[in-house]
């Protein structure tokens, strides 16, 4: 299976955190990003209120795009962020 690194279809990076927001590079502080399924993660970043697969308790807040590789990721309110599932090619 392969994904996709395609730009967000309809949500850009959220300007509370800043245009150049990247969970997957971020050092201070360090962010651990799930890997999520596909379906998981899409469901996430359609529906706001999609509550968090690590946790259960948080909903969907923010979303995004890596600026280096354009790999979606959606942060929940809990502060859990999520990322679609890598796969080798």
């Amino acid at each position: 299976m392969s994904v996709s690194h395609d730009a967000p279809r309809t949500a850009s990076a959220p300007t509370d955190l800043g245009e150049s927001y990247d969970p997957f590079r971020a050092t201070k502080p360090a962010v651990l990003v799930h890997d999520a399924e596909s379906d998981v993660f899409e469901r996430a970043w359609e529906d706001r209120a999609t509550r968090c697969p690590q946790c259960h308790r948080g909903t969907a807040k923010d979303r995004g795009a890596s600026a280096f590789d354009h790999r979606r990721w959606v942060r929940f309110s809990c502060g859990d962020v999520i990322g679609l599932e890598q796969t080798a090619g």
